[in-house]
């Protein structure tokens, strides 16, 4: 079923895309400051619903950090931190898991509300489904990414990181594009002079081959009784087709 949307609600889709590409940018940035921090594999675990929730107590913090002391970075690398060295890192990196939750919820639900009021029209919505989906296949991937360093080497995979990387910019040109796409005004259909509509965009599509065929007969039967010039005005206007003055004669052997 096709569904035909006003100009505000598009332009209120292509805002919340937008808003959504900001927040993707400023967790390209955490993930960079995460990464040269060396704070990215502090926490050990990939909770994407109770991880939410930081260590409240000091006996929490100290079950996390005890998690960490098994890592190949605290043995190979960060030997003999203390507790709040500990913290320093956790924060930053907790930060950053945060911003991705907080990313899913700034584009699920505005997209199921617009999806609810049937707001969201047909070719639109493949183009957000397919960013949704690589918005989850983002978060799977950063975990991949981190656990990959858990075992052997204090570090994570060039592969993975890479990946991880590539997708984000991937997810941001995307939705950025769509945004932008938005925002453009859609062509307004012209008539022709059957009252068919014709495609604002090359100015020869109508609707259907009778709405052609019915168009074309008028202009033939109208050929003869209309003046040079004014024949040329209807087709100039209907049609888009643009002749001078040596072509008009080329013009009525093609009619």
């Amino acid at each position: 079923m096709n569904i035909t949307v006003s100009e505000n609600t598009r332009r209120a889709i292509a805002i919340w895309l937008l808003v959504v590409c900001a927040l993707v940018f400023a967790m390209v940035v955490l993930g960079g400051v995460t990464r040269l921090t060396r704070s990215g594999l502090s926490i050990v675990e990939w909770q994407p619903l109770m991880g939410a929730i930081p260590p409240l107590t000091e006996a929490q913090w100290l079950v996390l950090f005890e998690k960490y002391k098994l890592t190949p970075e605290y043995q190979k690398v960060n030997v003999g931190m203390d507790l709040a060295g500990f913290q320093g890192i956790f924060w930053l990196e907790y930060f950053h898991r945060l911003l991705g939750r907080l990313i899913g919820l700034a584009f699920a639900l505005p997209f199921v509300y617009f999806l609810v009021r049937k707001q969201i029209e047909r070719t639109l919505a493949p183009r957000l489904w397919l960013l949704f989906a690589l918005g989850a296949a983002q978060g799977l991937l950063g975990w991949l990414m981190v656990a990959s360093g858990l075992v052997d080497v204090p570090r994570v995979s060039p592969y993975r990181l890479t990946a991880h990387l590539g997708l984000a910019i991937l997810i941001y040109a995307a939705m950025l594009w769509v945004a932008l796409g938005l925002l453009t005004p859609k062509p307004q259909a012209a008539e022709s002079p059957t009252g068919n509509v014709i495609g604002g965009t090359s100015g020869t599509r109508v609707r259907g081959p009778r709405a052609t065929t019915a168009w074309m007969q008028e202009v033939e039967q109208r050929r003869e009784q209309l003046p040079r010039d004014g024949l040329l005005a209807v087709l100039a206007r209907h049609v888009g087709l643009k002749a001078d003055l040596h072509d008009e004669q080329a013009m009525f052997r093609q009619l």
